[in-house]
């Protein structure tokens, strides 16, 4: 049998607290982060791991979070992918 699944791929926005050459200092942030009470995840490409407050379908969102954000962290910024 063959089962097609209908899936909607939907773009996912990012709020990135940092980007990390080091997987090591990737995971610290992660861990802060985690322990701050954010959502935090891990996205890895290439040779580069970058770290999130969070994750939004929708951008506004995503922007609304961002500047609340930059209150505390002026170096955040939105990856979309």
């Amino acid at each position: 049998k063959n089962i097609i699944n209908n899936i909607k791929l939907e773009k996912k926005h990012y709020i990135i607290a940092g980007s990390y050459i080091d997987n090591k200092n990737a995971q610290i942030m992660y861990h802060k982060l985690k322990k701050w009470n954010y959502n935090s995840e891990l996205i890895s490409e290439e040779n580069r791991t970058r770290v999130s407050y969070d994750s939004f379908s929708n951008k506004e969102d995503a922007l609304t979070a961002l500047y609340h954000i930059r209150k505390s962290n002026k170096e955040a910024w939105i990856l979309s992918q």
